[in-house]
């Protein structure tokens, strides 16, 4: 499916890939399955590129399906289409490519690295004593987390709401 760019936040191309996603997954009957999209402005590569929220929202309704269905793959292509070979270079790519993120810049492919981390040595992560500031913790949510915060670590706590 190709998701055309719009001005408008929500535009029709990523809401109907949007709601198009449920009636493909009811309509599956398992087997290995691939979903590529190729959409424009739903990655940024560089700081000042603009984004569209609807195909950013849409890029991650589509990488989470793959994410929860192992035999489902997922691919997206976000292309630049002022560049005049896009629609070229997104067929090449979808015939030959493997990488499940792909940003075509020009005549750049790039892809996203992920680098590991160290973990933090086990524990709470919080300090012995320490003080802690939860804002919009007026709620269930933040009652809980600062009563178990002050038992566990003996944490003196601020909790922020509003009004």
């Amino acid at each position: 499916m190709v998701v055309p760019h719009a001005a408008s936040a929500w535009d029709a191309g990523a809401g109907e890939l949007i709601s198009a996603l449920p009636r493909l997954l009811s309509a599956w009957r398992g087997g290995r399955l691939t979903i590529s999209v190729v959409a424009s402005r739903s990655l940024a590569v560089g700081p000042s590129e603009p984004l569209s929220p609807a195909h950013a929202a849409a890029r991650g309704a589509v990488t989470v399906l793959g994410q929860e269905f192992p035999e489902l793959r997922t691919r997206w292509i976000d292309v630049e289409l002022a560049h005049p070979a896009w629609a070229e270079a997104a067929a090449d790519e979808l015939i030959s490519g493997a990488a499940p993120v792909i940003a075509l810049r020009g005549y750049q492919r790039k892809a996203p690295r992920y680098q590991p981390v160290t973990l933090l040595p086990a524990g709470s992560g919080f300090t012995e004593g320490g003080v802690y500031l939860i804002t919009g913790g007026t709620g269930g949510i933040g009652q809980g987390l600062a009563r178990a915060l002050a038992r566990g670590v003996g944490a003196r706590v601020a909790v922020l709401g509003q009004g």
